[in-house]
């Protein structure tokens, strides 16, 4: 687990603090199954993945897509967005979170429920 985040996850941490995202508990670095995700929120069954570079080499978009299976197979949703957009564009990415996160059909906007999930 990092204890330094990125440039970008503190870009996210402030986007998923502010407006109606703040009514929503999300856990940074969670572990699910045998992998770490970037944040995650139980109650939308929500994980939001924050990619550099990196993420574009051909042997780690294995990885990616290997781990999206598995949290698939656990009816999570999954959302990536690049480094520069969550700090370039943080509205847009707002936006995108918020609309998810109104689509899932277990979170109504009007309360937060428990933080409790069956991977860990």
């Amino acid at each position: 687990m990092r204890n330094n985040p990125t440039k970008a996850e503190r870009a996210m941490w402030r986007i998923l603090k502010s407006g109606e995202l703040s009514k929503f508990t999300f856990n940074r670095q969670k572990i699910l199954g045998n992998y770490v995700v970037d944040f995650y929120c139980s109650k939308a069954k929500l994980v939001i993945e924050i990619d550099g570079v990196g993420h574009a080499e051909n042997e780690q978009k294995e990885y990616d897509d290997e781990r999206t299976a598995f949290l698939n197979g656990f009816n999570l949703h999954i959302l990536r967005f690049w480094n520069n957009d969550v700090i370039e564009n943080s509205e847009v990415v707002y936006d995108i979170i918020l609309q998810a996160i109104r689509k899932s059909p277990l979170t109504p906007l009007s309360q937060e429920g428990d933080n409790t999930n069956q991977l860990t």
